[in-house]
């Protein structure tokens, strides 16, 4: 016989966070699959083909921020999307323990396939909300961004002190004016 649940017990599942976590590994999963299926590349080899030709030549140091990577990880995927002859790298004339990428030819035409699969996949999973919903739920992950940038600055939602210094993740995207994060956002709803 059912356990029955008791109604005035905690439910885990109603936790916003835990819904969202949830939702963004079930995104993940589909694009990693819809992506492999359709040109070969998991989802993380096309975040970085997608930032490099979005983006331009970008340094490993600032891939990683983008992608939320670790160096060593992303020096990885990087070399091998450079053996595929979709990525070169060269050296920064800056810092010499680094490297600028950027697309090759092939990789600027695998770029446009990737947005365009991205751009069909966002439509179709974005569909199931009228206009207005679509407004209010950017709106929403604005705010929700802004408020776990907050949380993660202070230091509460971690064991480390308020003190230590900014990550790299964190450093930039803080730079980043909620306008830009906006319109950004709104230029993935409208596709």
């Amino acid at each position: 016989m059912p356990r029955k649940r008791n109604p005035t017990a905690r439910n885990f599942h109603l936790l916003a966070s835990l819904r969202v976590e949830i939702l963004a590994r079930h995104s993940q999963r589909y694009a990693d699959a819809d992506f492999r299926r359709r040109i070969g590349l998991g989802a993380l080899q096309c975040r970085i083909i997608g930032l490099v030709g979005s983006q331009g030549p970008l340094d490993l140091r600032r891939l990683c921020v983008e992608t939320d990577m670790e160096k060593t990880y992303a020096s990885r995927l990087v070399a091998k999307l450079a053996a595929q002859g979709l990525l070169k790298k060269s050296s920064d004339p800056r810092d010499q323990r680094s490297f600028a990428i950027a697309l090759t030819r092939a990789g600027r035409r695998t770029y446009d396939r990737i947005f365009r699969i991205a751009s069909e996949r966002n439509a179709s999973w974005l569909a199931v909300l009228s206009p207005e919903q679509r407004t209010s739920f950017f709106a929403c992950l604005d705010i929700l961004d802004r408020a776990s940038r907050r949380l993660a600055g202070s230091g509460v939602t971690s064991g480390r002190s308020r003190n230590v210094r900014r990550t790299g993740v964190a450093r930039i995207r803080a730079q980043t004016k909620p306008s830009q994060q906006r319109a950004r956002r709104q230029a993935r709803a409208a596709h």
